[in-house]
């Protein structure tokens, strides 16, 4: 079975697990807890938050936690086949956009002063379908949030947000891809070590 063929069978079986999971509320709950409570959040200044959308654990409460704690908070939104950088002010600055994901109001992204650059972040919170313990991260296959991290700074921390139901021994990872620093479900939080 080649490297394709895996990713594919892989993300078809997470995101079933995803979609039957009961109790949604109250798993991101206990998520935003754990992310708002991490060292590396508390001290962040500008973070980028993905907004969640279908069975992806959700962000908008979290996106007003850090709002409310006067972070500097960007969201990413797709022009063509890059992500482009937001500073959102309020929830309010979002609507239905590409693959029916929030992002920003066209007429407010196009403002210079909402604009942001991924060099300047100090905290990525990043959606998957499927992880691993050391850092290994699955996305939709489109390579979008690979091509956004290859900007940011070494000094960053990549945090990706996951229900248990997602979590797998091993995802297939390819030279290129990027691994996690952080990894936070609703029962454990998994940090990569060093040497992975």
């Amino acid at each position: 079975m080649n490297f394709q063929t895996q990713k594919q069978i892989l993300r078809t079986e997470i995101r079933q697990r995803r979609v039957t999971l009961s109790d949604k509320e109250a798993r991101n709950l206990k998520i935003h807890s754990n992310t708002i409570s991490l060292t590396e959040m508390q001290s962040a200044e500008r973070v980028m938050v993905y907004v969640g959308y279908r069975s992806e654990v959700s962000t908008k409460p979290l996106i007003s936690q850090l709002l409310s704690a006067q972070k500097t908070v960007f969201v990413p939104w797709c022009d063509e086949d890059e992500l482009q950088l937001f500073r959102l002010e309020s929830l309010d600055d979002l609507q239905p956009g590409a693959f029916s994901i929030p992002e920003p109001i066209d007429e407010l992204r196009v403002m210079k002063d909402r604009q942001g650059k991924p060099a300047d972040l100090d905290v990525v919170v990043l959606p998957g379908i499927a992880f691993d313990r050391q850092g290994g991260r699955l996305g939709q296959g489109k390579g979008y949030y690979d091509r956004l991290l290859a900007d940011v700074s070494s000094k960053c921390t990549l945090i990706g947000l996951a229900f248990d139901v997602q979590l797998v021994e091993e995802v297939p990872m390819e030279p290129h891809d990027v691994r996690l620093d952080i990894l936070i479900t609703e029962s454990d939080l998994y940090r990569r070590s060093a040497s992975s």
